[in-house]
């Protein structure tokens, strides 16, 4: 006698890699709504600002989600793989965000404060985000 699968109800099963991957661009979309929110507050200073703002937010934004993609990229690997991916994750991080701040004041021409104050809003609410349970 021969028995049927059982379909499971319980929540799909996935790998550290996967879960990592999936935490990362949740962290990089909650750092986009804080950036959003910056660019509101900025809003009564002009427009000028608010675009400020919301550049600087959402350039940690994206760099934070590339650093996941990054990181995780090629799955269960050895430790040292691993390590290296990190770091090379890290430095692409922090290359993208200069380019970005680079591009803001040099070719944009955008407002100093505003562009700082989301960049900041980004760097200051990681700790607190990345402890948020999903």
């Amino acid at each position: 006698m021969r028995l049927a699968p059982q379909k499971s109800t319980g929540p799909v099963s996935m790998n550290a890699v996967e879960a990592g991957r999936r935490s990362g661009y949740r962290l990089a979309a909650m750092q986009a709504l804080v950036a959003v929110l910056v660019a509101v507050a900025f809003l009564m200073q002009g427009g000028q600002s608010a675009v400020g703002a919301l550049f600087g937010g959402l350039a940690i934004a994206a760099g934070t989600a590339v650093m996941a993609w990054r990181a995780t990229a090629g799955g269960v690997q050895a430790a040292g793989s691993v390590l290296v991916r990190l770091a090379s994750a890290l430095l692409i991080k922090w290359v993208l965000i200069g380019v970005a701040m680079y591009i803001a004041f040099a070719r944009l021409e955008l407002p100093p404060l505003p562009v700082l104050a989301g960049l900041c809003a980004g760097l200051i609410s990681y700790p607190f985000l990345i402890g948020l349970k999903s």
